[in-house]
């Protein structure tokens, strides 16, 4: 009953017990009750309420230590000899296992079940036969049924996203037993055959954008039926490191964690380090290519240096905000649950919750937040892969994978770095909060990257002990949404008017952000893109509006919608309900986190 006392606190309690054994939260609290159905203590119940859970605790984590578990068969002295046997071992035994059962599950679905099946099959033989051309064009094919299914809706049951993974898994192997002599990598294979070439035109023109599409769209990736984090373009056309980021995003919707397989962490440490150890990616990922690297080289390792500190302070010309349309802010210690849940969840309004991301309450101190060096403070993680998008507001220059040191090193620091040196910074919060007029774009001059909706902390599982989950998600935290995500971000990132079909928690961590919320009876006014996908209930709608800087004789009825705004800081926690519009920028350097529960 401990999960349930979480969730409860009043100064009469009552007995619910029939609702609370249901798990029916929300007609318990509706009643605007507590439950009393245990001797627990009085005061022991409201600690939990305030602290919630470790991160690292929580059953949303499950999967990380089960798809991290065989990480030392990736050392530095051999990554293509026995990690890459052994990764391969593994998977030819539970793809003999399982992939006929999962296979036959897919058959009586339309329109693309026997497609889907078929494909998955002729992998498992063509990788239990080391015949990796085959295995590659088969797992492709399968991966194009599972995102040709997708267009006429949901995945009808799991064994379509084991049978995603399974064919990720298939890629991954045949690219690394392809490719166990680092200077094959760096040859255009799809020159050296017919069979190659064909590989290469299903694989980018159609059937690897459609499947990677396939698996983005499950975490909420994608808009305007693009990829939102592309991967950009590798030595040799090869799309190894997209299937090792996608095969990271499927591990993180399994909603049983028993169910991911062993190998699958191995697979994408393989992928992770072979693409590291390419010439031509640590050619991209040099340190030399930007001028404020002298500066970063000198204050590499130090600890609480200046460029690896994002900025405390609101830059001169933020957005200003109107007292009318500020969002309401709410102090945690004021702000039981049930009321949290009364007041905002069930009215669908949205509120800043303070003082929930504090030492006391689960959270590491925001001086640990500012400090980058935690991104890279090993080179396991440095060197980890990571989606990152460019380009700000009006100016996307498409996306690329690279890895979370260069992230931090070539644009994060001269983005702190800019904030430090340009004119002096706004003192204090309220001064924006309380000033009135509108708000502002301004330009910015750093190289604009954007690590949006990532599952950081499933990649790197130390980072789960710096923060709590929020008990105002209310115990529904699923795997299967993609709850848990981290973004990272020089100023000037920002995304684009939309909506979900989840209710989020935004905290932010570090940095500031300005955040313009638009309630679902304006929709009206916002013009709107269709859903992406018919039918697919994880469908994620955008505008075609750029909010802060309006066309209003292409989108003349925009003059007409009421919306709030706020700026968030570090220790802030926006609630945004299901189905609110909203437009996020970033003002500083940014670290942020979402929760997303149904």
């Amino acid at each position: 009953m401990s999960e349930i006392w979480s969730l409860f606190d009043s100064e009469e309690p009552v007995e619910l017990k029939d609702a609370i054994l249901r798990k029916n939260y929300p007609a318990a609290l509706t009643c605007g009750d507590v439950v009393n159905v245990s001797s627990t203590p009085r005061k022991r119940v409201r600690t939990r309420l305030v602290t919630g859970e470790i991160a690292s605790e929580h059953p949303y984590f499950a999967s990380t230590s089960i798809l991290w578990r065989a990480h030392e068969l990736v050392d530095d002295s051999s990554t293509t000899d026995g990690g890459v046997r052994t990764f391969v071992a593994s998977l030819t035994v539970d793809a003999s296992r399982r992939a006929g059962t999962i296979a036959e599950s897919l058959r009586g679905f339309q329109p693309e079940g026997s497609t889907a099946a078929d494909a998955l099959l002729r992998a498992r033989i063509a990788f239990a036969a080391s015949d990796w051309p085959m295995t590659l064009l088969s797992a492709v094919e399968c991966m194009s049924a599972h995102s040709r299914q997708l267009d006429v809706g949901d995945w009808p049951n799991y064994s379509w996203h084991l049978s995603h993974i399974f064919a990720l898994g298939f890629y991954i192997g045949a690219r690394l037993s392809m490719s166990k002599d680092v200077a094959l990598i760096e040859q255009n294979i799809t020159q050296t055959s017919a069979f190659d070439s064909r590989l290469a035109h299903i694989a980018t023109a159609e059937a690897m954008e459609k499947a990677s599409y396939a698996a983005c769209e499950l975490v909420g990736c994608t808009a305007a039926g693009k990829l939102t984090r592309p991967c950009g373009s590798f030595p040799g056309d090869l799309r190894l490191p997209r299937v090792a980021m996608e095969a990271l995003s499927m591990a993180t919707l399994v909603h049983d964690a028993s169910m991911i397989p062993t190998w699958l962490g191995t697979g994408i440490l393989l992928a992770e380090k072979q693409c590291v150890e390419m010439k031509s990616w640590k050619a991209k990922n040099s340190a030399s290519q930007n001028p404020n690297n002298r500066l970063v080289a000198l204050s590499k390792g130090r600890k609480h240096i200046s460029p690896y500190m994002v900025p405390a302070t609101l830059p001169c010309g933020s957005p200003q905000l109107s007292p009318k349309r500020a969002v309401s802010r709410q102090p945690s210690f004021s702000l039981s649950v049930p009321d949290f849940f009364n007041r905002f969840v069930l009215r669908d309004i949205p509120v800043v919750i303070t003082g929930q991301m504090s030492p006391a309450h689960g959270w590491s101190s925001p001086e640990q937040w500012r400090d980058l060096t935690l991104l890279v403070a090993s080179k396991d993680m440095e060197d980890r892969l990571i989606p990152v998008e460019f380009g700000g507001f009006g100016d996307r220059r498409g996306g690329d994978i690279i890895t979370l040191g260069h992230l931090v090193n070539e644009y994060l620091v001269p983005s702190n770095v800019e904030h430090s040196s340009s004119s002096v910074a706004l003192k204090r919060k309220s001064n924006i909060i309380n000033s009135s007029g509108g708000g502002s774009l301004k330009p910015c001059s750093v190289s604009v990257a954007y690590m949006s909706q990532h599952a950081l902390f499933h990649q790197c599982p130390d980072l789960q002990k710096m923060f709590s989950i929020p008990p105002y998600t209310l115990g529904r935290l699923q795997p299967d949404t993609g709850a848990i995500n981290a973004w990272i971000g020089t100023k000037g990132t920002s995304t684009a008017l939309h909506r979900d079909p989840y209710m989020n928690i935004l905290a932010q961590t570090a940095g500031y952000k300005y955040v313009r919320l638009y309630s679902a009876d304006q929709t009206k006014f916002l013009y709107a893109e269709p859903a992406l996908r018919d039918g697919n209930k994880n469908s994620f709608e955008r505008s075609l509006v750029a909010v802060e800087a309006p066309d209003f004789q292409l989108f003349p009825l925009f003059a007409r919608a009421k919306y709030a705004e706020t700026v968030l800081g570090p220790g802030d926690m926006l609630f945004i309900p299901k189905g609110t519009w909203h437009h996020v920028r970033s003002l500083t350097t940014s670290f942020s986190i979402n929760f997303w529960w149904k």
